[in-house]
């Protein structure tokens, strides 16, 4: 029997260094000491592709261990190592189907039961409910307002003048008509002044805040207000985004009261070329508020935003239903999604730790099962409260750990979320189809790993 046939279980490793023979021997030592890796018997290291190496376990139970955590550490006498952990190589080629264009499984738990399925995918409450919707456009459009008069109060905080340059991502949940509604709020689209850290950071919020996907997009443009400026960010949405992201969007315009009296929005539409190319390519919606003029006026008024926003809501649903109730989604967002995940199953399992700790401590101490009993309530009360924080801090962790990932500029991960073909993205070389472990972040001053993937083609994926 060959050696290698006693070593059937590998695993990928991306690291951004050149491997020598003597590393590689190094990088095997790690992977053999289980206390280190969580690893056991293993192969040599190998090169699998540029820069991206293998090493094979003799026992399953090895490999799924060292999968546990994204992210190793080797030290090594010019520093330290930073390797990323994947269960098969990442695809070149920008057109791969390895990516399922199944629907996401997505299963409904029982609050109380802490029995996780042994899936790609953790399990989490049902989210049929909940609409995810994207709100894109140029600074000073009115996006914040919009949200605003969507949910009729002031949740997203509006940055007047000036100020609006730096607007931050901001994301807010509430209840309409029955039906959850999540607005996320992004910066200012392609004419920012934001230094390029802080958008970049800004965007990757977006993209965790409304992953798996978002349902909808809502490209705000103004009325009366059609510069040659304003033509430009028409010219550049063409450019990024992908025909598949146009059968998710809606055209809202800002300041309808400018409209001329008589008029309607589809009218006004039709008098600039481009304006009519954009709304055509988002399949004819389009929709008119005022979010300082039309608040209290009725809504069987064609001025009044309280019109307007059923028939935006309406025209939402009707997209979801034109795309047989799935949302816009890419393998860059999938694989946001499934740290999502990994981060909530770790979130939870401290919960059903603490859990277990008491039911340890009734069998102890039975004197004292009042106080315990009353303890384990309490938990078991935080953890109706708690899901809802445990889904913010898992959205906020994944946020930190793709902010680690050094080299990528804004208009590359704008192009990324919103689905034109690109290669040369490094976040995809830290994401594996599965990921676990993730909370073990290197605390170091980042690492750069080069381009791994090209993003996928869009794909629907079902709630």
């Amino acid at each position: 029997m060959r050696m290698e046939d006693h070593y059937q279980y590998p695993v990928f490793i991306v690291c951004s260094n050149v491997l020598l023979e003597q590393n590689k021997k190094k990088v095997r030592n790690y992977f053999k000491i289980k206390r280190k890796s969580g690893g056991g018997e293993c192969g040599p290291v190998t090169t699998a592709a540029d820069e991206t190496y293998s090493v094979a376990f003799k026992h399953q139970r090895d490999q799924q261990e060292v999968l546990r955590r994204c992210e190793h550490t080797v030290k090594l006498p010019s520093g330290r190592l930073v390797l990323i952990v994947i269960d098969k190589p990442l695809s070149s080629d920008s057109s791969s189907t390895s990516v399922s264009t199944a629907p996401v499984e997505r299963a409904v738990s029982n609050e109380n039961d802490w029995d996780f399925i042994n899936t790609g995918n953790r399990c989490l409450p049902d989210e049929s409910d909940l609409r995810r919707i994207v709100i894109l456009g140029k600074t000073g459009s009115g996006k914040s307002s919009l949200g605003n008069t969507i949910f009729g109060e002031d949740k997203f905080t509006v940055y007047p003048g000036a100020s609006s340059c730096q607007s931050p991502c901001q994301a807010k949940t509430e209840s309409l008509n029955g039906r959850r509604i999540t607005l996320i709020d992004t910066p200012g689209l392609f004419d920012t002044n934001m230094p390029e850290e802080n958008l970049k950071d800004e965007i990757l919020k977006c993209i965790t805040e409304c992953s798996p996907g978002p349902h909808a997009f809502l490209i705000v443009l103004e009325v009366g207000r059609f510069t040659d400026q304003e033509n430009d960010i028409i010219q550049k949405i063409c450019e990024y985004f992908s025909e598949e992201v146009f059968t998710y969007a809606t055209v809202v315009f800002t300041n309808g009261e400018k409209l001329p009296i008589g008029q309607n929005i589809k009218e006004y539409i039709s008098q600039n070329e481009s304006l009519l190319e954009i709304v055509t390519k988002c399949g004819g919606r389009c929709h008119v508020v005022d979010n300082e003029h039309w608040n209290n006026r009725s809504i069987e008024t064609f001025r009044s935003n309280a019109f307007q926003v059923k028939d935006i809501l309406k025209s939402i649903e009707d997209t979801v239903v034109q795309n047989d109730g799935k949302y816009y989604t890419n393998e860059f967002l999938q694989r946001v999604e499934e740290m999502t995940q990994q981060v909530l199953h770790e979130e939870e399992q401290v919960l059903h730790e603490e859990l277990l700790v008491l039911h340890e401590e009734e069998e102890v101490l039975h004197e004292e099962l009042p106080v315990l009993h009353e303890e384990e309530q309490v938990l078991h009360e935080e953890q109706q409260v708690a899901r809802e924080g445990i889904m913010k801090r898992a959205k906020r962790r994944v946020c930190e750990i793709l902010k680690k990932v050094k080299g990528i500029k804004s208009d590359l991960l704008w192009k990324a979320f919103l689905g034109t073909t690109v290669a040369g993205i490094c976040i995809l070389a830290c994401i594996a189809t599965f990921l676990p472990g993730i909370g073990e972040v290197v605390g170091a001053a980042g690492f750069t790993v080069a381009a791994a993937a090209a993003i996928a083609g869009l794909r629907p994926s079902s709630i």
